[in-house]
């Protein structure tokens, strides 16, 4: 009787268990869908698969048997052949792709279409696509319009209505469909009633893969940014802009050693993002705490003081530290309420990830028992849209009567406790009085050395007043000091290049050539580098007198630096590049120079 029971507690678990199980293994399965082109011609047929994948690296199946039951197509297309495509593979996420099926569509008229899910059966589960939605064009549509869903800048804001002083990120980012073989120019906006902070990026920029509508588009971070609004009302930020090279495809089959395949060509593609609006937000004008100063986040506040017993003379070190997120930078300098007879120095501040700290000098005056008030701080919190106020710790300072001996308060400022005191050690007092051993002299007077000394200054003042006037004169001429050192830096860049070329890191060679180039030029035309462009540069270059051949040579070697930098494979010698980019560089600042002057 006991194995009988033992049996049907067994038979129940199997029951509770198997749904479970089979549940787990149809959560493993997915469609993927996927479209070749999503803004195609009138003229164009596109291909529309669908993917059912696994998720994992390892799965048992024998001629996995399936049915598909396909979306409506009309009336934007008619389906010219269908199938299944391919076997099993494993793809670069890990997923196992079960199998694929595959629809040549040919659109039949202009317009905007939907194409709802499909719905495949497979081991006795279903399981449906994601719908799509393509913008069919006519076939005489211009390539800008043909263009603007393959590759486009996108702008993105964090925050599209922050309050005044609330911290939010601005964004671009490139789409593209097409091969990018190289970045010509980029133009960031002037971003005006904003506080900003460019955010670091990798030197190397890191292209993606990214899904959108089905569609796979190599993207690039272009430009992020921190902004602080200053003021509020409605903004509109300028849209970002850049020239880029890329292979298009023509719409145009061929068939070559490669197989039948798109023909592409090489274009220079110019975009430009769309604008973006911001409406800024005032804050509260009611409950406002007396010692607010403009802060807007979250904070936190810590005070410390060095000591609490002291002497006449002796400084003390006040640590206020306010850590957290929002607009740290733009805070105001606390304001102290000190006992009376205490001096104070301006703050030592010192900046730190998420963090700013205050360093206050306080130096007593008189003796007895003094009470440091409790520092209060006061910030708006965007999150619940209220004012915050804490405050720090109150101290009892205790002051006894010291030497009679103070530093310097010129000296003291913005010294810590530490410092000060390794000061007064530097400090010794001098003998007053006159020294019996000393003999009598002639008064000093009315001399020779006395007249002498009058005429000294007077003598060596004119010519050092002349040098301080041309030494101001130099430090004035910005542009005059980026041009002398225009050479000096970028040949200190090319050697850098050279030692490159040995280690064979093509990558970094060309990052390091393309910005000794850039910021020679910058720095001889006193140019800033978002002015710089290649049409800027021949027109320069030839105002100073360089030969059409010689401007040739240096945009074909621009050319080839950059296109490496996006295409690993593009063809160039590192060894012969980096000698040409010297002798270049040499030539033209001779040639430069020598029209200057």
């Amino acid at each position: 009787m006991g194995n009988l029971n033992a049996i049907w507690r067994g038979v129940l678990a199997l029951l509770v268990f198997l749904p479970a199980y089979a549940a787990a293994q149809t959560d493993k399965y997915f469609v993927d869908v996927a479209i070749s082109n999503a803004s195609p011609l009138l003229t164009e047929e596109v291909t529309l698969s669908y993917k059912l994948r696994y998720k994992g690296n390892s799965i048992s199946l024998v001629n996995p048997r399936f049915d598909i039951q396909s979306p409506e197509f009309s009336p934007g297309f008619a389906v010219q052949r269908q199938g299944r495509s391919g076997g099993m593979d494993l793809d670069f996420s890990g997923n196992i792709t079960v199998f694929e099926y595959a629809y040549i569509l040919k659109p039949q008229k202009a317009g905007t279409f939907t194409i709802g899910a499909a719905q495949i059966k497979f081991e006795g589960a279903s399981y449906a696509s994601k719908s799509l939605t393509v913008k069919v064009l006519p076939a005489d549509a211009p390539p800008d319009m043909a263009q603007a869903d393959n590759i486009f800048i996108d702008a993105n804001l964090t925050k599209s209505s922050p309050f005044k002083g609330e911290e939010f990120v601005l964004t671009y980012k490139l789409y593209s469909r097409y091969e990018l073989l190289g970045i010509e120019e980029q133009t960031a906006p002037t971003i005006d009633g904003f506080s900003s902070n460019l955010l670091s990026r990798d030197q190397q920029p890191r292209i993606r893969v990214e899904k959108i509508n089905g569609q796979d588009y190599y993207t690039l971070d272009l430009y992020r940014t921190e902004l602080y609004p200053l003021r509020s009302g409605e903004f509109s930020i300028d849209p970002f802009q850049m020239t880029v090279v890329a292979s298009v495809p023509t719409g145009r089959r061929i068939r070559d050693f490669w197989g039948n395949r798109m023909e592409v060509r090489r274009e220079s593609l110019k975009l430009k993002s769309p604008s973006v609006r911001v409406n800024v937000r005032d804050l509260p004008s009611t409950g406002i705490p007396d010692d607010f100063n403009g802060a807007v986040g979250q904070f936190d506040l810590k005070t410390s003081l060095s000591a609490t017993e002291t002497t006449t003379g002796e400084p003390l070190t006040l640590r206020i530290t306010l850590s957290g997120q929002g607009n740290l930078k733009l805070i105001g300098d606390p304001k102290l309420e000190l006992p009376p007879g205490f001096e104070v120095y301006d703050p030592k501040i010192s900046n730190g990830a998420g963090s700013k700290t205050y360093e206050y000098l306080l130096i007593p005056g008189k003796p007895g028992e003094f009470v440091l008030k409790p520092f209060s701080f006061s910030y708006f919190d965007p999150k619940t849209a209220r004012y915050v106020s804490k405050s720090g710790e109150s101290y009892m300072i205790k002051v006894a009567q010291g030497d009679g001996t103070t530093s310097s308060a010129g000296a003291l400022a913005g010294l810590s406790k530490e410092e000060v005191e390794k000061l007064g050690q530097d400090i010794r007092y001098l003998e007053t009085a006159t020294p019996a051993f000393l003999k009598p002299r002639k008064p000093f007077l009315g001399s020779a050395y006395f007249y002498a000394g009058l005429a000294a200054p007077l003598l060596l003042g004119i010519p050092l007043f002349v040098m301080a006037r041309k030494h101001r004169a130099n430090r004035a001429d910005i542009r005059g000091q980026r041009n002398r050192r225009a050479r000096k830096a970028a040949e200190k860049r090319l050697q850098q290049a050279r030692q490159l070329v040995t280690k064979g890191d093509r990558r970094a060679f060309y990052d390091e050539l393309v910005r000794a180039i850039w910021g020679y030029l910058g720095d001889k035309f006193g140019m800033a580098q978002s002015e710089l462009n290649r049409d800027q540069i021949r027109l320069r270059l030839a105002e100073h007198g360089l030969d059409a051949g010689t401007i040739d040579r240096l945009i074909a070697l621009l050319d080839r630096a950059e296109m490496a930098l996006f295409a690993p494979g593009a063809v160039g010698s590192l060894h012969s590049d980096c000698e040409d980019a010297i002798s270049l560089l040499a030539g033209m600042d001779a040639g430069i120079t020598k029209e200057m002057l």
